[in-house]
């Protein structure tokens, strides 16, 4: 019988993998393997999905080094970019498994009132618990359906269905699933009317969602506010002042030229001084580095803002800050480009 190939990649580099994640406290190796869960992701192993983050960022930050020096002089900034590249690189392979886990979370919550009424329609229809969680499960649920074949398949496998409930909300990052199922599960332990429990489970769902949606719309103006200020007003004044900033430098450089010989080559890089030359102190760089910085900073906490208060959840709004920043930077050095060239001839 012919021997199986070996898959190089799979194999030694999730060897490397563990044993990089076997570095690390086991409760951070954890803390992964329940994001896979609610990410939804059964097929990697945990401490190989870990090993590769770290290594990988690893791996950007030592390509970013050597990239970098092409571009800055300054050994200081170019170990900063490559710090700040790996760090990056880190948090987006986290927030990429927080992202799906929140996608399957909102998928969940949009179809669990329908599910909810057509089970208690199978049970007042004379079906059991699990075969009415089992015709249920419908491809038009999504992740939902999963979750349904799961605690049917569990219940008629001979575990309790509570026990079954319990373990399904350790599969969804969603709260609002989660307070469904645990009250479920103690009207299931009380005795209750199971048809009648999973319909006003379901009309509390509605509810809430309704009542998400109130917010959205009481909360647009915040939101608008939010946009405007940081994707377009800062850039566009970020733009002005740098370009305000390299002709007050031009000009203080000609006037101390003109008046003082010898001593404009050696001065000239900045935005005012008091002194007795009149003679700047920061470079118009410096000043374009500070606005770079300055957008980046409000883009990324405006995005995380919007998101804490469209959806309750900071880490939410993390799917708004990358669209932020490319519109933000563009806006800024667009804006500087078109102000250089429209008023930069006149000086």
């Amino acid at each position: 019988m012919a021997k199986k190939p070996i898959d190089i990649k799979t194999h030694y580099g999730g060897r490397i993998y563990r044993r990089i994640a076997a570095i690390f406290p086991r409760g951070i190796v954890n803390a992964y393997a329940k994001m896979l869960i609610y990410a939804d992701i059964d097929e990697i192993d945990p401490r190989v999905y870990f090993g590769f983050s770290v290594a990988f960022p690893i791996l950007v930050g030592v390509l970013a080094f050597f990239v970098l020096q092409f571009f800055l002089s300054d050994t200081l900034y170019v170990g900063l970019g490559a710090l700040t590249s790996a760090i990056l690189a880190f948090t987006y392979l986290w927030l990429h498994l927080i992202l799906l886990a929140d996608a399957k979370a909102r998928a969940v919550e949009k179809v669990l009132p329908d599910a909810l009424q057509l089970v208690s329609a199978n049970v007042r229809a004379g079906m059991t618990i699990d075969k009415a969680l089992w015709l249920t499960a419908r491809p038009e649920f999504g992740p939902l359906e999963k979750e349904l074949r799961k605690m049917a398949a569990q219940t008629l496998g001979g575990r309790t269905l509570q026990l079954a409930l319990s373990e399904s909300t350790s599969r969804v990052r969603s709260k609002i699933y989660q307070r469904a199922m645990l009250l479920l599960e103690q009207g299931i332990q009380l005795g209750g009317e199971m048809g009648g429990l999973l319909t006003q489970i379901a009309l509390d769902v509605r509810e809430t969602e309704a009542l998400k949606k109130e917010i959205d719309a009481a909360t647009t103006t915040y939101t608008l506010f939010i946009v405007f200020a940081s994707v377009l007003a800062a850039p566009a004044l970020f733009a002005v002042s740098t370009f305000y900033v390299e002709t007050t430098t031009k000009l203080w450089q000609g006037q101390i030229a003109s008046n003082i010989q010898g001593v404009g080559s050696n001065i000239g890089l900045s935005i005012f001084q008091v002194g007795s030359t009149g003679a700047p102190l920061i470079s118009a760089s410096e000043v374009r580095l500070f606005a770079t910085a300055a957008i980046i900073l409000t883009n990324v906490f405006g995005g995380l803002t919007l998101g804490l208060i469209r959806e309750g959840h900071a880490k939410r709004g993390v799917k708004y800050v990358l669209p932020f920043l490319l519109t933000a930077l563009l806006i800024y050095y667009g804006g500087y480009y078109v102000i250089s060239g429209a008023f930069g001839s006149l000086l």
